[in-house]
């Protein structure tokens, strides 16, 4: 089955919802939808973007998808409450053929995370964290 830019455009707003309430959820107080987002791909790589411009870089065509999508929401003082998207590196494939455990394939929901560098200090400072992101306090 293809999938319309439409559906695409609803599904990735479910994820982005998603997103947004797992990372209220780790860090015990409300988080904003995000507006920007920052796309992990060579071409435009830490660059914020508005939705549209997002969801243009995303939506492949109706026959063709990423294998899966990972969409998350920054809780660092860098890109500090954009969405962070980044697409799979597999070669793009039908889209009966992409990741879809959540009913919203290909994207996936890993809620709030940070750079490296403040995971690091999370763990130094015994901010609870796990194998993939971190949550932090207060984060501005």
């Amino acid at each position: 089955m293809s999938t319309s830019r439409q559906e695409f455009e609803r599904r990735f707003d479910e994820v982005l919802a998603r997103a947004t309430s797992y990372t209220s959820e780790q860090i015990g107080h409300p988080v904003e939808l995000p507006t920007r987002f920052v796309l992990d791909m060579s071409d435009v790589s830490g660059e914020e973007l508005s939705r549209a411009e997002a969801v243009d870089r995303l939506y492949l065509g109706p026959n063709l998808s990423y294998v899966f999508i990972d969409v998350g929401v920054h809780l660092g003082r860098e890109h500090s409450g954009a969405a962070w998207v980044r697409p799979s590196a597999h070669h793009p494939r039908h889209p009966d053929e992409v990741w879809d455990a959540s009913g919203i394939g290909p994207f996936k929901n890993l809620g709030g995370f940070a750079t490296v560098a403040e995971w690091e200090a999370a763990k130094v400072h015994g901010i609870r964290s796990s194998s993939s992101r971190v949550t932090l306090p207060n984060a501005e």
